[in-house]
């Protein structure tokens, strides 16, 4: 648990100025999470040349799930 504690608490810190103040201390974590999630689900894809974005469209899962099959399927 402290090794998870020190390899968090940098990323946690870097996000202070975007967290508001009257979130409670326990759910900061929770509001970075919600950060990189939207990075990786808007962003990602975008930079990637996908065209596809919205709500339930996955692009890189369904790319790394089409590489498996095709893998699998040879």
């Amino acid at each position: 648990m402290k090794v998870f504690v020190q390899l968090t608490n940098p990323v946690i810190k870097m996000f202070n100025k975007v967290t508001p103040s009257f979130l409670i201390k326990p759910l900061v974590p929770l509001y970075v999470a919600w950060f990189f999630y939207m990075f990786r689900f808007y962003v990602m894809p975008y930079l990637l040349g996908y065209s596809v974005m919205g709500m339930l469209s996955f692009p890189l899962e369904s790319e790394i799930a089409r590489s498996l099959s095709n893998l699998f399927n040879k």
